[in-house]
């Protein structure tokens, strides 16, 4: 069945926007608890009820997932549910007929029509050859179904999202690869900068962690461009005031600079948008916001800037979510909060919530200043954005002791 026909028995955008768990889609394809139970079940969780990850399953893994699927029956036949056992010899465990495979189908692809993904056909292109094709053949062993060998099939979040987590995703499937970055192509209108492009471990590594609710963060002393060609974790250097009123300098993880915090920020940009986390205008305001804050504060603060910025997105957004969720669901009208993209107007709060800047950034860099740190400006380097009234004096020119012309020491000299 072409894409073109699927997405003709897909259920409209009311009824998508209705769900909020599987259960909607599964109540629409008319498939029943213990079919879609054995399913899930096979893919690692049976009471799995995140629709993002349901629809993140690749098409070729749910392929050979329904072919795998054997359900128990009692002596009459009947599907065998609950925990009670039934009375009389066992049958061996019968493959899905073909309405469940159907509707097995329907239900993944509504999932995937929900979040924008298109129609793939996941029935009739099964592989014929798989051993589980004989009906009377007992449940697989552990490990169906399986993908083809891959040397990036695992991804490690620390050395690639988050350098604290020792979790590990799984990459990607090709094809899902290649619709996130059509995805990117379609709203921006052509392929990301060099500079700004993901690889395909990043966009697993981002897009499965919040497929699975988790936040949208990444850890820019491990996150930037060119991926995998990082080989040394980013580190700047960091003052502090010890205990005997001396500053001293130490190196801390982290981008060394906002140039090097902006060219990172654009490669986590591209693959928000690749994956649809956020629009690219949400995502470009949160930079912009951050920017200014930076060249309010000076270079000397680039550590509270940093810290800000890493509470910001990897601990504000979970608050802000939840306090946005809690309020949607008390009140759905005028709420700006969008279920199906719940991050958009997450990330657009914290960027302008003066107050959680103020906490976080404003304080302790004027506590910082009190201390008698120095002040220095954040964009000298580049020559922009520098406060004129905030320049030092320039030095007098020429050798020492020699008096300048004009003014009471000149007029002196002349004198004389």
């Amino acid at each position: 069945m072409t894409p073109e026909e699927l997405a003709g028995l897909l259920p409209t955008a009311e009824v998508l926007r209705s769900w909020t768990t599987v259960d909607g889609a599964r109540e629409w394809a008319g498939l029943s608890e213990a079919v879609l139970g054995e399913f899930l079940s096979l893919l690692g969780n049976r009471t799995l009820s995140n629709l993002p990850l349901a629809g993140a399953v690749d098409p070729v893994t749910v392929r050979r997932t329904i072919l795998a699927v054997r359900l128990p029956v009692s002596a009459d036949g009947a599907v065998v549910e609950g925990t009670g056992e039934p009375a009389g010899p066992i049958p061996p465990p019968r493959i899905l007929t073909a309405l469940e495979k159907t509707q097995l189908g329907l239900f993944y692809n509504a999932v995937r029509a929900k979040f924008g993904l298109p129609p793939v056909d996941v029935v009739s292109e099964q592989d014929l050859t798989s051993p589980v094709a004989n009906p009377t053949s007992e449940r697989p062993e552990v490990g169906v179904p399986t993908l083809p060998l891959n040397p990036l099939h695992k991804i490690k979040l620390s050395t690639v999202l988050d350098q604290v987590s020792d979790a590990e995703v799984q990459m990607l499937s090709p094809e899902v690869i290649l619709d996130k970055r059509s995805n990117y192509r379609i709203i921006t209108g052509g392929d990301p900068l060099e500079q700004c492009n993901f690889t395909d471990a990043q966009l697993s590594a981002l897009s499965q962690r919040v497929a699975g609710g988790g936040v949208p963060y990444a850890d820019f002393a491990v996150w930037g461009p060119f991926g995998s060609r990082i080989e040394k974790r980013m580190k700047f250097r960091s003052s502090f005031l010890d205990t005997g009123g001396e500053w001293k300098s130490i190196e801390v993880p982290g981008p060394s600079s906002f140039g090097v915090w902006e060219e990172c920020w654009s490669v986590f940009e591209a693959a928000c948008i690749a994956d649809g986390i956020a629009t690219q205008a949400t995502l470009a305001m949160y930079a912009a916001e951050f920017k200014s804050r930076v060249r309010d504060y000076g270079a000397g603060c680039w550590q509270l800037c940093v810290e800000a910025d890493v509470i910001a997105r990897s601990e504000q957004f979970v608050h802000e979510r939840a306090r946005q969720l809690a309020a949607h669901r008390a009140k759905p009208e005028g709420s700006s909060y969008d279920p199906d993209r719940p991050w958009e107007s997450v990330i657009r709060a914290v960027a302008l919530d003066r107050g959680f800047w103020d906490r976080q950034l404003e304080k302790p860099a004027l506590r910082r200043e009190l201390q008698g740190a120095p002040r220095v400006p954040a964009f000298q380097a580049e020559g922009e954005w520098e406060n004129p009234s905030k320049r030092e004096a320039p030095p007098a020119k020429g050798p020492p002791g020699k008096k300048r012309k004009g003014g009471r020491q000149g007029q002196e000299g002349a004198a004389a």
